[in-house]
């Protein structure tokens, strides 16, 4: 059984190794052995700001996931007030497909939230084991996943780090979307200076880089056509590899050895446009691959308007590509 792992970027201007106002990093949220009520177990997971671990009640018959804010960030008030924001928005977003938060203590050091184990494995983990998912499953788990993005919309925030480590499948099928510690309030335009950069940069949009758009809802519907297009066909649609880009100015293309990952894959994100999914997948229905180049538009006007749209579409396409697989199975 697995947890969520928190999101691994930080806010423009503070750095992991030595944040500015931070207590020494003395791992007590590895060491210890109870919290609260909780008898707690081995390390599920690690991230920038916090761990998960295992925890047991007393006549508990499944474990439950502690999620714990890590020592060296209790003092950041922006790290705190995510934790708190993250506490919040699990207990009052209703939602199938978003993980709960059952309780917790966000009031005194050791700061932690408590929510359902989960059993199964990430999109990354389901990926890497076994490779692309088929038409059908990709969109079922599509669906859902827009789903969660619905609720956390209406409640006036943007999730930020939709990414295949943040989805979560069980084998029935059910998906869930982990980590609200990484939602954001929707804001208008603002310079990209006066807000923080949160998630993962290879799943962000290109407005996250950029000086005159706001984030909203459309930035994370990006987000869900990158994991798409990666469920599709097993790799990113952008790879940070100048033999593989799509197209592209030769000076790009000829970038000098000394550019950076990063900076290669904001360039990407931001001028390329990525290899066309039936080029990698043939048997991919169009629609299919239209729907999901249009998450990819650049522009987020060019996006669908709301998860609602996305859903719709979905629904239509996933029945699509049931038929079409049960078709397939009659004709062998």
């Amino acid at each position: 059984m697995l947890a969520a792992q928190p999101t691994s970027t930080f806010p423009r201007g503070i750095q992991p190794e030595s944040p500015s106002r931070a207590r020494p990093n003395t791992g007590l949220e590895n060491e210890l052995s109870q919290l609260g009520p909780w008898k707690l177990g081995s390390v599920l997971g690690r991230g920038a700001w916090a761990t998960v671990r295992l925890g047991w009640q007393n006549h508990a018959t499944l474990p439950y996931a502690i999620k714990i804010l890590r020592t060296e960030w209790t003092d950041h008030p922006w790290a705190l007030s995510q934790f708190q924001q993250e506490a919040e928005l699990g207990r009052r977003l209703n939602c199938p497909h978003l993980l709960p938060i059952l309780g917790g203590d966000c009031r005194r050091h050791p700061y932690y939230l408590v929510m359902p184990g989960l059993r199964g494995e990430t999109l990354q983990q389901r990926l890497s084991r076994s490779g692309p998912l088929s038409p059908a499953q990709a969109l079922g788990m599509g669906r859902q996943v827009a789903t969660a993005l619905g609720v956390i919309h209406q409640a006036g925030f943007v999730h930020q780090d939709v990414k295949p480590a943040n989805i979560w499948l069980v084998p029935n099928g059910h998906v869930t979307l982990l980590d609200l510690g990484s939602c954001q309030e929707i804001v208008p335009a603002t310079s990209v200076w006066e807000r923080p950069l949160i998630g993962s940069p290879a799943y962000l949009a290109p407005e996250s880089f950029t000086t005159s758009q706001g984030i909203t809802p459309q930035s994370d519907f990006y987000s869900l056509g990158v994991v798409l297009y990666q469920a599709l066909c097993g790799r990113s649609p952008y790879p940070c590899n100048h033999a593989d880009l799509a197209d592209g100015p030769a000076t790009a293309r000829e970038c000098s050895p000394e550019i950076t990952a990063i900076t290669a894959l904001v360039e990407q994100i931001l001028h390329f446009r990525p290899i066309p999914l039936r080029q990698l997948q043939p048997l991919l229905c169009s629609a299919t691959a239209d729907f999901i180049q249009g998450l990819l538009a650049k522009h987020p006007a060019r996006r669908p308007s709301s998860a609602a749209d996305i859903i719709a579409t979905i629904s239509r396409l996933e029945l699509a590509a049931i038929q079409n697989s049960v078709s397939r199975l009659l004709a062998e």
